[in-house]
């Protein structure tokens, strides 16, 4: 039995690599590597119709309604009464409606309101419609045995440029690529779809590749696309092992890096063991931080010991003073009482002097005023003079002064 081509490439590619089949396989699949050999259809893509509506503003003004009808196969020139004016934008809006992307320049993007183009892939006839040129909005639509039919809808720049990637990749059996691009010592895998892919349909005036002009694509991309589109087989598989080269390539650069790191770090450390290292072995080779502390200890018992007698005879000192001290708080309260006493019998004496007796309290016998009045002069006691019977006192007993009932009359 014959064995086809992809079984062919397989062992070819593990008999280069001195490896077996299945661990080839493995490798390739982990890549995302697919032995694509689809034979190339060729397909002719033409524009058929172009309208734009909208209107100027700015330094000019006025309503903008163009119209391209009805173009045949061959070479078509554009022309214009004013050099530099206008033709660009009629290329930029024929592929704007083919991308979905890169429309016209963005001084001049909101005059536009409407775009329809229309156009053939082979024999089958579609239309791409703006409604509302501001906001992308609008509708894919193909025409078949005198009707329409809506392929796509849109409402975005996003929605339509997903729109025409999605159609234009199915109906001429592309596949975006991918690619991967070293930014700084870091990979970056890139894919690029149908906006890339459509370059290939214009030639720049003085291009720097014939296709796949577009800027900021490099490695290799514009010598893809003149592979893949002269139908070149194995074109895709070998972009796919190319990008996965490339891919391994920085990965073995990040981890020779990562590890030139590991390894400077770990010599730094290591020369920073060593320097503990020394530093440790200078303070083993002295005196022993313990057998100092040990040292210290026995003179500090010794000068205790010394200090005893001393500690014992202030101990006891402070045991009388602690007596002394309940001692004289004890004659401290004593003394308070006393003097509290004293304070009462002394405030008693005083109110009582302020008194001034109308008779005694012994006899009932009424003080005359002369009677006060001679006390008073000899510094003497009005009732306990009247008590000792030094002087009896001349006056009427409380009797005569109106006293009560049961009085019993002078004495």
């Amino acid at each position: 039995m014959k064995k086809t081509d992809i079984d062919a490439w397989y062992e070819q590619i593990a008999k280069k690599a001195k490896r077996d089949r299945e661990i080839v396989e493995s490798v390739l699949t982990q890549n995302s590597i697919r032995p694509i050999i689809k034979p190339a259809v060729p397909q002719r893509l033409r524009i058929v119709s172009l309208t734009f509506t909208g209107k100027k503003s700015g330094v000019e003004t006025g309503p903008i309604s163009f119209e391209w009808p009805d173009l045949k196969p061959g070479l078509h020139a554009i022309i214009s009464s004013h050099n530099f004016r206008g033709k660009t934008t009629i290329l930029q809006m024929l592929k704007f409606g083919l991308v979905g992307s890169s429309g016209p320049q963005d001084d001049i993007d909101a005059w536009f309101q409407t775009l329809t183009l229309r156009f053939m892939i082979d024999d089958d006839l579609f239309e791409t419609r703006l409604e509302d040129f501001a906001s992308r909005t609008g509708s894919l639509v193909q025409f078949k045995n005198g009707s329409e039919r809506s392929l796509y809808s849109f409402d975005g720049a996003e929605a339509f440029k997903a729109s025409m990637e999605g159609f234009f990749l199915d109906k001429l059996g592309l596949r975006a690529t991918r690619i991967v691009i070293d930014k700084g010592g870091k990979e970056v895998t890139q894919e690029h779809g149908w906006p890339w892919l459509s370059s290939i349909m214009t030639i720049d005036p003085a291009p720097e590749d014939v296709f796949g002009g577009v800027p900021g694509l490099k490695g290799g991309m514009p010598s893809y696309l003149t592979r893949m589109f002269f139908g070149l087989p194995w074109v895709e598989t070998f972009t796919d092992i190319k990008a996965a080269a490339k891919k391994l390539k920085l990965d073995d650069a990040q981890v020779d890096q990562a590890t030139s790191r590991n390894r400077s770090a770990a010599q730094d450390r290591l020369a920073e063991l060593e320097r503990e290292r020394e530093d440790l072995a200078k303070k083993l080779s002295g005196p022993s931080d313990f057998d100092a502390l040990v040292a210290s200890e026995r003179a500090e018992m010794v000068r205790l010991a010394l200090l005893a007698p001393e500690i014992g005879a202030l101990t006891k000192k402070v045991s009388e003073l602690k007596e002394n001290v309940a001692q004289s708080g004890d004659a401290l309260t004593e003394a308070r009482r006393n003097r509290h006493a004293f304070d009462e019998a002394e405030q008693a004496g005083t109110i009582f002097r302020l008194l001034q007796p109308e008779y005694c309290p012994s006899c009932d016998e009424v003080f005359t005023d002369e009677y006060r009045q001679e006390k008073q002069n000899d510094h003497d006691c009005v009732v306990r003079s009247a008590r000792e019977g030094t002087r009896r006192p001349h006056g009427r007993a409380r009797a005569a002064f109106g006293a009560g009932a049961g009085s019993q009359g002078p004495s």
